[in-house]
């Protein structure tokens, strides 16, 4: 069976466009979820919070990794529990690792549910009460 050169091209469009959407956008909740963690002290780490978060948690956030706070989320598990409209609950768990001033500690997290809500586009972490229990 031969393939015309249009075929071929048509075919790597979409598979190019797939590629594309796919890594456009932010993601689900469970995305956001993660994206909060892994980037929880680097600069970044406000991005992941939102409005009504304040920035007081995104400073604290920023100060810790300016000390060289680094985090390990490879142990922990993410899990969508609802999703309505612009507001999800996800369920994290596992175990966490958090390096700073030398020293490595690796916690268990108990199952715990967290809400995030979608603004501007992204899914961002919007718990006070567990962001104010990490801070």
């Amino acid at each position: 069976m031969k393939f015309s050169k249009i075929a071929l091209l048509l075919a790597a469009m979409v598979m190019v466009l797939s590629l594309v959407v796919a890594g456009c956008g932010g993601g689900g909740p469970v995305d956001g979820a993660k994206d909060f963690f892994n980037n929880m002290f680097s600069e970044k780490g406000g991005e992941y919070l939102c409005k009504a978060a304040g920035s007081d948690a995104a400073i604290g956030m920023a100060m810790l990794g300016a000390m060289g706070a680094k985090i390990d989320t490879g142990g922990m598990k993410f899990e969508l529990v609802k999703e309505e409209g612009d507001k999800a609950t996800v369920k994290i768990s596992g175990k966490i690792k958090i390096s700073m001033l030398g020293q490595t500690e690796e916690e268990e997290i108990p199952a715990e549910e967290i809400l995030m809500i979608k603004e501007d586009g992204k899914w961002k972490m919007c718990d006070p009460s567990f962001i104010e229990s990490i801070m």
